[in-house]
């Protein structure tokens, strides 16, 4: 982009617009087709680099442009469990900007082992959802956070809770992860899966519990298992964690220490960025 006077010797010393003057004789600087067109294809380039195109009876569209290329500015956390009814901010309700939403599911609890079965598997994290969201026109919408799967007790043999889905309207979702194995076995429990998103994963599966194989039947030498998804709750024999992340599955506990129940998982969580 260039001042008028790349264009024309008749600008001011700045390369800017003068005007005319008779009585010294200075002419005033043209209007020149070449600078118009210039500025033309600059202010067109915004709108295409938004991914708007142009629109004869739409004069708000470089506002627009200019708010969908402008980075994050605003934050809205929802990590309290059950639902919100989300009032849309004007910015996003008119259009001039999108969202980037970020939805994770509850994570299940561990499952409490048994002599016979040894310790229980690690709870599932919960899935994860991310994506651009156009709400224009979107007056407000429901925001669910899952709730993290509660631990089972403390009796011998308990398979965990799963993990509740976290939700952004109808639009993007992820379910809960399924609670580590005690009853049925020591399988650690599978994740939630996102849906709706651009991007649509599972955090992570429980870890499996295990036996030892040279006393099957001794709950004190064996190994149970982590829960899934960063900041996963760690098994133990007598002390296991909850899980320390949104949607984190919580930890196994061990056989027949009385007392001690399996790690529940942590909640979900609904991140907005506009």
């Amino acid at each position: 982009m260039q001042k008028v006077g790349a264009y024309t010797e008749r600008a001011t010393a700045e390369g800017e617009w003068r005007p005319g003057n008779p009585s010294t004789g200075q002419l005033a600087t043209p209007m020149l087709a070449d600078w118009f067109n210039m500025v033309q294809r600059e202010l067109l380039q915004i709108l295409t680099d938004a991914g708007i195109s142009p629109d004869i009876n739409d004069d708000g569209q470089l506002s627009q442009a200019l708010g969908a290329l402008a980075p994050a500015q605003n934050i809205a956390v929802f990590d309290t469990t059950g639902t919100t009814n989300w009032t849309v901010p004007n910015v996003l309700r008119n259009g001039h900007r999108k969202a980037f939403v970020t939805v994770i599911g509850g994570g299940g609890s561990g499952g409490k082992g048994s002599v016979t079965l040894s310790m229980g598997g690690g709870g599932g994290a919960g899935g994860l959802s991310m994506g651009l969201v156009d709400l224009s026109g979107v007056d407000d919408l429901d925001i669910t956070v899952g709730a993290g799967g509660a631990s089972p007790g403390t009796t011998s043999g308990l398979n965990g809770n799963p993990g509740a889905s976290s939700s952004f309207g109808s639009i993007l979702s992820a379910t809960g992860g399924n609670g580590g194995g005690g009853t049925t076995g020591m399988g650690g429990g599978n994740a939630g899966v996102g849906a709706g998103g651009d991007i649509n994963i599972s955090l992570g599966d429980g870890h499996n519990g295990s036996q030892n194989p040279n006393s099957p039947n001794d709950a004190f030498l064996t190994t149970g298992g982590n829960g899934g998804g960063i900041g996963g709750g760690r098994s133990s024999r007598i002390s296991p964690r909850a899980g320390g992340a949104p949607g984190a599955g919580g930890g196994a506990a061990g056989g027949e220490e009385p007392g001690v129940q399996p790690g529940a998982g942590a909640d979900g969580i609904v991140i907005v960025r506009w």
